[in-house]
């Protein structure tokens, strides 16, 4: 079997999984299915480290998934993984530059989620201690859109 074939099945596989997947999701969001009310939800976490992207990104990426199954039946409610590979580290660092993302402290940044360049140079500190006052804001506007989303 030619490997373009083996791809075309594997491709074709994967689309039928995304489509069934994505049927049941319809049914529980519209209230079509219900779920028990007694489920044992089990959750794992696991981490990847894995070697560098590219020749000229040469930084280790790490690869974290969260997986939630439901004990009986195994349904597996969501996996979710940190991973994009749409995204390019020098349109990230390009965006960060122009829009002042590099001035800010790192949860307050557009784009908090991506590491910018110097960040590197920045890590292992602890932040609560570098940053108590933004640190009691951040909680303080958590706690506000928590109260205004539970009325």
């Amino acid at each position: 079997m030619a490997p373009c074939a083996v791809y075309h099945i594997l491709s074709f596989i994967r689309d039928r999984c995304r489509a069934y997947s994505g049927h049941i999701d319809r049914l529980v969001i519209d209230g079509l299915v219900r779920l028990p009310s007694d489920m044992i939800l089990e959750s794992d976490a696991q981490e990847y480290t894995l070697n560098w992207p590219s020749r000229l990104d040469r930084r280790n990426a790490k690869l974290s998934c969260y997986c939630t199954v439901d004990n009986d039946s195994r349904f597996i409610l969501g996996m979710h993984a940190n991973f994009d590979a749409g995204i390019n580290p020098f349109v990230i660092n390009q965006d960060a530059a122009r829009n002042g993302d590099m001035d800010l402290h790192e949860p307050f940044r557009r784009h908090a989620r991506y590491w910018l360049v110097g960040d590197e140079f920045k890590a292992g500190g602890n932040l609560a201690e570098q940053y108590p006052d933004e640190r009691k804001e951040l909680a303080r506007q958590v706690i506000a859109l928590y109260a205004a989303a539970s009325c």
